[in-house]
């Protein structure tokens, strides 16, 4: 998508939010467990992911870890983000690079 459909979908949808609030309201998720540390995470539209802990600490590993999709989602995030803001502000073409090393 161009910078200038990001604005344009950006301003429609504040356009949308202002004029009625309660779509601006989150909708959760629900986890269910499968089979000891693997869970099924189901989202308001129909997402679905599942997650396992590691064979080392008694899980299964066949799945991302639950940390591991923690940190992806807030990289994701502020990618995203970074990437509205410089189609908001017409800073260029929208690209980041969003890395924290783990410690």
């Amino acid at each position: 998508m161009s910078a200038q459909a990001i604005r344009e979908a950006m301003d429609n949808a504040a356009k949308v939010i202002a004029a009625n609030p309660d779509k601006a309201r989150v909708k959760n998720a629900t986890a269910t467990v499968i089979d000891q540390l693997t869970l099924s995470v189901a989202g308001p539209n129909g997402e679905v992911v599942e997650t396992d802990m590691s064979k080392g600490v008694g899980g299964g590993g066949g799945v991302p870890q639950p940390g591991w999709l923690m940190r992806a989602s807030l990289a994701s995030c502020v990618g995203t983000v970074i990437a509205m803001r410089q189609a908001r502000h017409r800073t260029g073409e929208a690209g980041c690079d969003c890395r924290k090393p783990v410690r």
